[in-house]
């Protein structure tokens, strides 16, 4: 929802009306907090208007929330080569652990967990990460290949 009133928010900045850009900028931010252009869209119209200390707490706020997304994007970069390094020694157990200590579980996270759980032959959890990875991205189709092939095999592996 909050794309929404950006995309009007943009639109109106477009047409050259900050009046209503700020607005709208301002209902996208407050619907979501994380929405870094929205914040940054809003001090920028709050400049134009004139409010310079407005504009000012919005572009640090938004400043500050992209150093916070680029560490957890390290955090996670180096998470996934320790996993894949634990992976290649066999211990996905491990490896899964520290995936699920993530602040963020992503659709690759949540997909890479499921491929270590097949991987140790729990397919039944294995489907739980990837069915919450479709729930993310609905149009994922390798989340969606991986959640049927779990479940045959879970159900194979049941049957005997």
């Amino acid at each position: 929802m909050d794309e929404v009133y950006y995309g009007h928010a943009l639109s109106y900045a477009r047409d050259r009306r900050p009046g209503l850009a700020a607005r709208y900028a301002r209902k996208a931010a407050q619907l979501n907090p994380e929405n870094r252009k929205a914040r940054i869209l809003l001090g920028v119209c709050l400049y134009e208007l004139g409010d310079i200390d407005g504009a000012l707490g919005f572009l640090d706020a938004s400043a500050e929330l992209m150093e916070s997304a680029a560490a957890d994007l390290a955090r996670l970069r180096k998470a996934i080569a320790g996993v894949r390094y634990l992976a290649k020694q066999g211990k996905l157990r491990k490896a899964d652990l520290i995936l699920g200590a993530l602040k963020h579980q992503s659709v690759r996270v949540l997909t890479i967990r499921g491929c270590l759980h097949a991987a140790a032959g729990r397919y039944r959890t294995a489907s739980v990460f990837f069915s919450r990875a479709l729930d993310k991205d609905k149009g994922n189709i390798r989340a969606a290949e991986l959640l049927s092939d779990s479940v045959v095999r879970s159900i194979r592996r049941d049957r005997h």
